[in-house]
């Protein structure tokens, strides 16, 4: 239950701003670092959310529904 409502709250900040680093999500949902990274990777799995840095540390993410939404972008 946990996970699912972390989930909700990680999909809701993508609506404020689609493209966010993990430590903005964890500001914004006032979730741990490792539950965001899980909940991001779960998210990643389902194609809802994709990495955008491809590195190690300040890892940005972006949703794609939304900025296919927003810019007709895929």
């Amino acid at each position: 239950i946990r996970r699912r409502a972390s989930c909700g709250e990680v999909l809701n900040s993508f609506f404020e701003e689609p493209v966010l680093s993990v430590r903005q999500i964890c500001e914004r949902t006032r979730i741990s670092h490792k539950t965001a990274q899980a909940v991001l990777g779960e998210l990643m799995d389902r194609h809802l959310v994709y990495e955008v840095t491809q590195k190690g540390k300040g890892r940005v993410y972006a949703c794609g529904p939304i900025l296919q939404a927003i810019f007709n972008y895929k």
